[in-house]
């Protein structure tokens, strides 16, 4: 039986695809032979890019708390970061390249602090985005006390690269940047109603 974590955040949403996939995994190998079927993994990082509903998912939380007051500071917290576009058409490289099945394709166009983020807003008029950094014990503080501020206590300070190769070499994937995909972002949330530039 596939368990789901918690959801409030997108920190949770990527432990939760984890979780998925290591029980997706667990599963293939317990097959008899007769029933194996191919798989791959596909593991995206933050995944940001508007959305075709009004629902703007909770991965693009980030830029709204940015640019709708809820952070008045930003969080030293570095992620990769990839547009929901790429995530949408590395499924289907994986589903159809002969050389996808067995594997893990960790999705990253490039890897940013938050600050880095906002400066793409505010670089693109979205002055609202904060770029004073709030002292990392500050968070871990909160996250006694507040349940996102302890998840994301667990991130601030600490450097994340991740490895994109296996999409880039296996599948021949070429990632589009992502500062397109926030500010595309940070757009439909302003048509939306959900920010005021």
């Amino acid at each position: 039986m596939i368990r789901r974590p918690p959801r409030s955040t997108p920190l949770y949403s990527s432990a939760a695809s984890d979780v998925y996939k290591r029980q997706m995994w667990d599963y293939l190998s317990e097959l008899n032979e007769e029933d194996k079927i191919e798989a791959a993994a596909i593991n995206p990082t933050l995944v940001v890019g508007p959305s075709l509903s009004d629902d703007m998912g909770s991965s693009n939380m980030f830029i709204q708390r940015m640019l709708d007051g809820s952070y008045s500071v930003v969080p030293q917290v570095h992620l990769g970061f990839v547009s929901v576009k790429d995530t949408a058409r590395a499924h289907i490289a994986a589903m159809t390249h002969p050389e996808a099945n067995g594997k893990r394709f960790i999705l990253a166009e490039r890897n940013m602090w938050l600050t880095e983020m906002n400066e793409i807003l505010i670089k693109n008029g979205f002055t609202k985005a904060p770029t004073r950094k709030v002292p990392n014990f500050i968070i871990k503080l909160m996250g006694i006390f507040n349940k996102e501020a302890a998840v994301i206590a667990g991130f601030v300070g600490k450097t994340k690269y991740t490895n994109s190769e296996n999409a880039k070499n296996i599948l021949n994937f070429n990632f589009e940047s992502v500062e397109d995909a926030v500010v595309d972002t940070a757009k439909q949330m302003e048509d939306l109603g959900l920010i005021v530039k």
